[in-house]
């Protein structure tokens, strides 16, 4: 399921980071189902898929693997983020994490 729509963001793109949505939620809101979170969570939701989508749309989709590069003696590497996942938007991390639904505990 797509949890957000843009008119800038391919819709590959929303499903790609509806996704990693449900993944880094455990799948919560495919159990629960969008429609029965709260508002709050749905807001949430809803900015951290399209901010996840940039993210991908301005990074690739394929940047796990990625912590640096070298082209021709000039090197980069890519600072830790600390609790983010690699290949995940900070924003999209951040507003996911204000909507509970990353909660590892006991309810």
């Amino acid at each position: 399921m797509i949890y957000a729509t843009s008119q800038e963001l391919s819709e590959e793109l929303l499903e790609l980071a509806s996704s990693k949505v449900d993944e880094l939620t455990f799948n919560r809101i495919v159990e629960i189902g969008f429609d029965n979170l709260s508002d709050f969570q749905k807001d949430k939701v809803i900015k951290a898929t399209l901010a996840q989508a940039q993210h991908y749309e301005d990074y690739g989709t394929d940047v796990a693997s990625l912590s640096g590069f070298n082209v021709s003696g000039l090197s980069m590497s890519f600072k830790d983020n600390g609790p983010v996942p690699t290949g995940v938007s900070p924003v999209a991390y951040s507003h996911l994490t204000q909507s509970g639904l990353m909660y590892r505990g006991w309810f």
